[in-house]
Parts: structure tokens; C-alpha cells; sequence
């Protein structure tokens, strides 16, 4: 959720300023910046009750001034631009989503969950450019903002299996599964909303790839009966199942591989 001009602190912190006159005067001054960065603080309606008397009475008589209400428009014109970028980080791609994805990070707006969504996204776009350092460093960040968030366990499975590091890949598409997908599981290629099922076939698949290339066939097997099972159609676990049973000379390989085949893999 974007947090503008009715975002509030804690009742312990008390705004410095000795009216809202010189709040609109101090976001002017500070114009271009967010306002967290401008250190803009308004004390939510539970905690006036703790501000002394004569500045409510200039909270009161500041309401009407035109000075204020200007700064509460360009308040609310950087919210906007916020909103802008997050959701240009969210449907857009390359170059321009992760400028969009910074600047809404930047902004200070977001936290926890829709925090997380703007790393991870800005994350896949850098993956996309084969920029693996950086985006495991925003998967990282937004397991900080939200360390239930399947979906970047997951990412980082995925690298670590590009770089053949499959013990680290399995820990984390095993916390992935552990979780669950969100409900906002999106696929990389097209932006399109996945359902639970076939984000959770794809979290076995990636898990079942690293047992596969591990020579650990019992639960490479497991997991990708598992992924098929989630998602018919999910062509990576056919192809990796199918060589699976390739390597150990069983007759089921063909079938897994054709199908695989037609699904595109």
C-alpha cells in the first residue's frame, strides 16, 4: 500500500515543527525528495493527544493556509509518482521496470510484502539480463522485507541450479515448498498470474532438477511425480523426469521426452 501524506510515526516521535505552515514550507524545500526522506512527520489522530495544546491550536488554524495546501499537493504528487513506478515495476520489462522498480524502492513508500514484490520483480528483470549477482542480492532483500515470500526463495533455486550449485539450490526450492506460493505468483515471461498448483509444480520441478543432476534419483523421482501431478503440462518436469528414466533405462523416458517435446522443451 503507498503510504502519502497520512502516513504515520510512532506517538513517541513528535514532529519538530512548529506548525503545519512550516511542514508545507519544509516539503517545498525538500521538493524532488520523498517524503520519509524529507523527514516529514504527522502524528496519527490516537497519538494527538500527546502534543501540547498550543500546537494543536496552530494544527487547527493552519488547515485553511494556502502555503499548506500546496504542499500537500506536491505530497501527494510524489505518492503518485510512487504508485507510477510500482506498478510500471509490475508490468513492464528490461531496462525500463528496473528503473521504475528502484526509484519506487528508493521512494520510501512501501514496506513488508509490496516492498518484497517491487525487489523480486526488479530482481527477475536483472536475471533476465544475466545480471545473477544483482538479482540474487534483490532476492536477498526481499526475503528481508518479507522472509515468508516463497517466490524468492525460489528465484535464487532457479539461479543456484544455472550455476550448478545444487545443494544450495535445493535448500532454498525447499523452503519454497515449505511456504507455499503467494497468491501474486506471476510468470517471468508474460506477467501472467499463476495459480497455486502450477507454481508449486514448478517449485518440485526446480528442486527435482538438483536431485537429478545430484545422481539422486529416489527423490528426483519424487519430486517430479509431484510437479506433473500439480501441472500435466509443466514441460521441464516431463523433460527432466524423462531423462531421469533415460538414465536408468527405463522405457517410460520416450513418453516423458515426446511430451516434453510438444510442450516446447
Amino acid at each position: 500500500m503507498v503510504r502519502g501524506f497520512q502516513a504515520y510515526r510512532a506517538c513517541a516521535v513528535v514532529p519538530s515543527f512548529r506548525s503545519l505552515r512550516s511542514i508545507a514550507a519544509h516539503a517545498f524545500a525538500n521538493r524532488g525528495k520523498s517524503w520519509a526522506t524529507a523527514n516529514l512527520l504527522v502524528p496519527a489522530p490516537h497519538c494527538r493527544s500527546e502534543i501540547p495544546d498550543r500546537i494543536r491550536r496552530l494544527w487547527r488554524r493552519d488547515l485553511k493556509s494556502p502555503v499548506l495546501a500546496a504542499g500537500l499537493m506536491l505530497l501527494g504528487s510524489i505518492a503518485a509518482n510512487a504508485a507510477d513506478d510500482a506498478k510500471t515495476c509490475t508490468k513492464e520489462s528490461g531496462d525500463v521496470a528496473i528503473e521504475a522498480c528502484s526509484r519506487a524502492i528508493q521512494s520510501r513508500h512501501y514496506s513488508g510484502h509490496t516492498l518484497a514484490r517491487l525487489y523480486l520483480n526488479r530482481g527477475v528483470e536483472r536475471r533476465a539480463k544475466e545480471n545473477y549477482d544483482e538479482a540474487l542480492a534483490d532476492f536477498g532483500e526481499a526475503l528481508k522485507a518479507d522472509k515468508k515470500y516463497a517466490d524468492a526463495y525460489f528465484n535464487r533455486c532457479s539461479i543456484f541450479n544455472f550455476r550448478k550449485a545444487y545443494d544450495s539450490a535445493i535448500t532454498e526450492c525447499s523452503q519454497a515448498i515449505k511456504l507455499g506460493p503467494t497468491a501474486d505468483a506471476m510468470q517471468a515471461s508474460d506477467n501472467e498470474k499463476l495459480g497455486k498448483e502450477r507454481a508449486l509444480s514448478d517449485y518440485y520441478t526446480e528442486r527435482g532438477f538438483a536431485y537429478f543432476k545430484k545422481d539422486d534419483l529416489i527423490h528426483a523421482f519424487v519430486d517430479l511425480d509431484n510437479a506433473i501431478r500439480l501441472n500435466p503440462n509443466n514441460g521441464r518436469a516431463l523433460k527432466t523426469r524423462g531423462l531421469a528414466y533415460e538414465a536408468k533405462g527405463d522405457s517410460r523416458a520416450e513418453a516423458d521426452l515426446a511430451s516434453a517435446k510438444r510442450l516446447g522443451e
